[in-house]
Formats: C-alpha cells, sequence, structure tokens
C-alpha cells in the first residue's frame, strides 16, 4: 500500500526557499489652493516603480511533473495611477 501524500517525510520546514521580493512604491502628490477652504489635489502613485521581476515559490510536490519549477509570479507589473481631488 503506498504512503498517503504529505506524510511520513524527512525534509525540514524551510528547506525549500524561493526567489527574494523586490517592490519600490512611490507616490507624488501637490495640493494648490484655489481660493480659502477649496483646493485641489494632483497625485501620482507607482506600484512596482522600477518593473522588476518578482517570480513566485516553485512547485514543492516531488511527484508532479513540475516539481521545482517557477512557473509564474508573485506580483503584477508595474501600475500607474493618476487621481485629482477637488475638496470643497
Amino acid at each position: 500500500q503506498p504512503q498517503a501524500p504529505f506524510r511520513n517525510g524527512n525534509a525540514g520546514k524551510g528547506s525549500l526557499r524561493g526567489p527574494g521580493l523586490t517592490v519600490l512604491n512611490l507616490s507624488l502628490s501637490k495640493e494648490f489652493v484655489i481660493t480659502e477652504g477649496k483646493t485641489l489635489e494632483l497625485r501620482w502613485e507607482n506600484f512596482n516603480a522600477l518593473n522588476h521581476v518578482n517570480l513566485a515559490l516553485p512547485g514543492n510536490q516531488v511527484d508532479t511533473s513540475n516539481a521545482g519549477q517557477i512557473t509564474s509570479t508573485s506580483n503584477a507589473m508595474r501600475q500607474m495611477q493618476l487621481g485629482l481631488h477637488f475638496r470643497f
């Protein structure tokens, strides 16, 4: 009778390591005073500003064909958003 999956192994906890994670998020904002009590805020935000590829963890099941292979990324590519906020 074969062993049940995920049982009776001798690998220690944390013995499978993946690649590191490098993310730089930036934000620039400027607030303009139009009149007393009325302001306009311009905001520009960057997520993963350097567009660094962060690979996901490798496949950790040894009885499959993709054992130890990295097949995806862990976070999205560079994303930017622009916002305009009028306060009155």
